[in-house]
């Protein structure tokens, strides 16, 4: 999403949560599950960056254009071998397509699933590609799982090289300030607030998980769907903008929210 169509939407969405406070529910001592504020774990995984990484050189850099950059300026470019894997990658197939057809027939996001976006949740839950290995055993056919693996695993070095080692303390130093930016601006509550008006099935017992991608520059055009409830997106080692990234987490957790209204 561009920058500037963002930030509208954040002032707009800031006006509708000063709203959401009149008529939320007031608070009972030590907080009911109605009115206690959602945990934000916002958190930088290597199995995502690593998976991450992959698609975007096989799209090309579809929901990640600088991050693909990153990748055409450096000496990788011209990597027989990473265009090896990469082509690889492309070729395994990980994605089944199923419904659940109890959601409304337009509910699009909470209604049509494929398996690939089991793999991206499993890769915010995981620290490295040997549990993320053992945790998504089953979801695609042996085969495709294992020629996944052993893709991720030849591009794990190239990618450390290129991105996480080079970058992984200024990225992990911006995390820290985005915590705390998020702290003082309260968006456990703000989140709790959108849930509450949109009266979702996402209660406060089930964190939002934001799983950052490592993107080496200053901007980014889109970030892909939220699945479940994890939110995926790029943490921008040379932007200190940390209102914009609260209000693409916002944005996003509004679209989950709503697709989890009650059946």
């Amino acid at each position: 999403m561009e920058r500037s169509v963002l930030v509208g939407k954040v002032v707009l969405l800031e006006f509708v949560l000063a709203a959401f406070s009149v008529v939320a529910v007031d608070a009972s001592e030590g907080g009911s599950e109605a009115t206690r504020a959602f945990a934000v774990n916002l958190q930088l995984d290597k199995p995502y960056c690593v998976l991450n990484f992959m698609e975007t050189l096989r799209t090309r850099g579809y929901y990640g254009p600088t991050l693909y950059e990153h990748y055409k300026m450096s000496k990788y470019s011209e990597d027989e071998e990473l265009a090896k894997l990469v082509q690889q990658y492309s070729s395994v197939r990980l994605s089944y397509g199923y419904q659940l057809d109890e959601y409304p027939k337009f509910r699009f996001m909470a209604r049509d699933r494929r398996t690939s976006d089991v793999f991206f949740t499993l890769s915010a839950r995981t620290e490295s590609l040997k549990d993320f290995k053992q945790m998504t055993v089953g979801i695609s056919p042996f085969d495709d799982h294992r020629r996944l693996f052993e893709i991720l695993e030849a591009a794990e070095p190239i990618y450390d090289e290129l991105v996480w080692d080079p970058h992984y303390g200024q990225a992990q130093a911006r995390l820290e300030r985005l915590k705390e930016f998020a702290d003082s601006v309260n968006l456990g509550e703000k989140l709790r607030e959108v849930a509450h008006f949109l009266n979702s099935s996402w209660t406060t017992d089930v964190p939002v998980i934001v799983s950052f991608a490592i993107v080496p520059g200053d901007k980014i055009r889109l970030v892909p769907p939220p699945i479940g409830n994890v939110i995926r997106g790029g943490l921008l080692t040379e932007s200190e903008n940390y209102s914009w990234y609260v209000g693409l987490i916002i944005h996003e957790f509004s679209h989950r929210a709503f697709a989890e209204q009650p059946l």
